[in-house]
């Protein structure tokens, strides 16, 4: 039967091996050392040695493994999704909402953004429509 592995925690240094505090489907703590859990859950014990801080710098040997096992990952699985086509579709929406963000904006988004306008309290139409009413309203019309 496979346990599965729902948190990590380090614990500490012992002879210079890092010992980590494994929580199990079961609700069972178990001190494992890098090599069991590295064999076992490799991608997981990436992230979270990417994640904390494990060493007193980022390029000690835990977090260069960590950083290198990550790049490795991604080298293998983006084949993969380039294949099957697996996000293309959140790609283009993500590519769509950066054009829209740095192009201009055309004019009727910003009235539709801002809505009606004022200069020196008065207000100023934006459409055929805005101008009868207002016109309507301050009997102006002719």
């Amino acid at each position: 039967m496979v346990s599965v592995l729902l948190s990590l925690q380090h614990i500490v240094f012992e002879d210079g091996h890092l010992h980590l505090l494994c929580k199990f489907e079961n609700r069972t703590y178990q001190p494992l050392p890098f090599l069991v859990v590295k064999n076992n859950f490799l991608v997981l014990l990436a992230w979270y040695i990417k994640k904390h801080v494990i060493e007193s710098s980022r390029r000690g040997f835990y977090s260069t493994w960590a950083k290198e096992t990550l790049k490795q990952q991604d080298v293998y699985i983006r084949p993969l999704r380039q294949v099957h086509r697996v996000d293309y579709a959140y790609k283009i929406a993500v590519r769509r909402l950066k054009r829209a963000k740095t192009s201009k904006k055309l004019r009727n988004a910003c009235v539709a953004l801002f809505g009606v306008r004022e200069k020196f309290g008065i207000k100023i139409p934006s459409t055929i429509k805005e101008v009868l009413l207002l016109d309507k309203n301050n009997r102006n019309s002719n």
